[in-house]
């Protein structure tokens, strides 16, 4: 956390929730983590950030954040990455390995770099 103590910037984890092995959280934006869920080892939620605008050296760019949310009942798989602005939909699982880069809507499955659609879960 860049600023651990403030009103910004925090991790929240609900009940009944696994956290496995070597995860990482890069947290400078909230980080929300529902009831019942299942994060298994070596996965990062990086909520943070840099611009890339061609005016300025990449070290000077100004550093963005955005919350990073899983709904509850969401399954994530060994290995994975989970990037700033995602919400993870009720239910949904991302398979191991994958880089989720957007939100993913409720009982879906996802894989892949960048992770997509596979199927609904039924």
């Amino acid at each position: 956390m860049w600023h651990p103590f403030n009103n910004e910037s925090y991790i929240k984890l609900g009940n009944k929730v696994f956290v496995g092995h070597a995860c990482e959280f890069v947290c400078n934006e909230k980080i929300l983590i529902g009831n019942n869920c299942l994060i298994a080892s070596k996965t990062t939620f990086n909520n943070t950030g840099h611009e890339y605008k061609i005016n300025a050296n990449i070290n000077q760019q100004p550093i963005t954040s955005q919350a990073i949310i899983l709904e509850d009942d969401v399954w994530i798989g060994t290995s994975c990455v989970i990037l700033q602005g995602v919400t993870i939909g009720t239910g949904s699982i991302v398979a191991a390995g994958s880089v989720v880069n957007k939100s993913i809507p409720a009982n879906e499955v996802w894989a892949g770099v960048p992770a997509r659609f596979i199927k609904k879960r039924i």
